[in-house]
């Protein structure tokens, strides 16, 4: 009994891990642009297929496959916000929620008219999971772990010990107020999509080499990300990347009582059971009107 809760606990971090960098990104396009990006999912989905690419058909070495995985990510978040988010800046939230659907949609068949429906799977070496005390451990996993935290640290680096860091908190913050200052919103609104695109690039070439890439790859794990960032607090990204952590325990710890298939009905339960309570999640911050 202790031996399988403390694999479940350690399943349940991987889990976190894996959606802390969407739900981060997902807080700070709420946070900063306003409004539920329902395309994020296909963001994890290029930058697997693309990372897939390079290193299985173009032959590139793994960590050059990964680079090229999230520049492609990050162009790709860059279009969308230059082709379609700016234009709609400053109208309902609504409608930047509908064109982030169109945007979702649009991706997902261009990936799949690209790349087929077939799964395919990253050119690893065949792995044993590593005994560690108590638990088993897939050294992917611990690699997982690690480019997590030093992704969430780095942000919080970024956001605390930096001119743009700064400059973002003061935009999300007041936008108004931030323009009276001299800086341009334009230009943090730009920053911070390259931010998202990159952590979501990251997610998505983790979840295809943990498990197989398909052209759902995003959207499958969407919603748990959009549960995580609720149940912290959408208004506070590292609320949101806690909330995963927590959501991530929860699920798996709940699948020692209950059938794996109710795994995201218990997550989706405690969210509701949190916001029942304090409806802006657990470290939800007021936000702006």
């Amino acid at each position: 009994m202790i031996a399988e809760l403390a694999q479940h606990i350690v399943d349940g971090v991987v889990l976190g891990a894996i959606l802390a960098l969407p739900a981060l990104g997902l807080a700070l396009v709420w946070r900063i642009a306003g409004f539920p990006h329902l395309a994020h999912g296909s963001l994890m989905t290029i930058a697997a297929y693309a990372a897939w690419l390079a290193a299985g058909v173009w032959h590139l070495p793994l960590p050059l496959a990964v680079l090229f995985g999230l520049a492609i990510s990050a162009a790709t978040g860059v279009g969308m916000h230059l082709g379609v988010y700016r234009y709609l800046a400053g109208r309902p939230m609504l409608n930047l929620f509908i064109a982030s659907i169109g945007v979702e949609l649009f991706l997902r068949y261009g990936v799949i008219f690209s790349f087929g429906s077939d799964f395919q799977t990253f050119p690893l070496p065949a792995e044993r999971g590593v005994r560690l005390g108590l638990v088993v451990v897939r050294p992917l996993d611990l690699v997982l772990l690690g480019v997590a935290f030093g992704a969430l640290l780095g942000v919080w680096w970024m956001f605390r010990g930096t001119q743009i860091g700064r400059r973002m908190r003061a935009v999300s913050d007041n936008p108004f107020l931030a323009r009276l200052s001299g800086i341009s919103p334009a230009r943090i609104h730009l920053a911070m999509w390259i931010l998202v695109s990159v952590l979501a690039g990251a997610a998505g070439i983790l979840l295809g080499a943990r498990n197989v890439i398909s052209p759902t790859l995003g959207w499958d794990v969407l919603l748990l990300a959009f549960a995580a960032a609720i149940f912290g607090g959408i208004s506070n990204p590292f609320g949101a990347a806690v909330g995963a952590f927590l959501m991530g325990l929860v699920s798996q710890l709940g699948i020692m009582w209950i059938p794996t298939s109710y795994e995201e009905g218990i997550a989706f339960f405690l969210i509701m059971i949190v916001l029942l309570v304090r409806p802006r999640g657990l470290f939800g911050e007021a936000v702006r009107a």
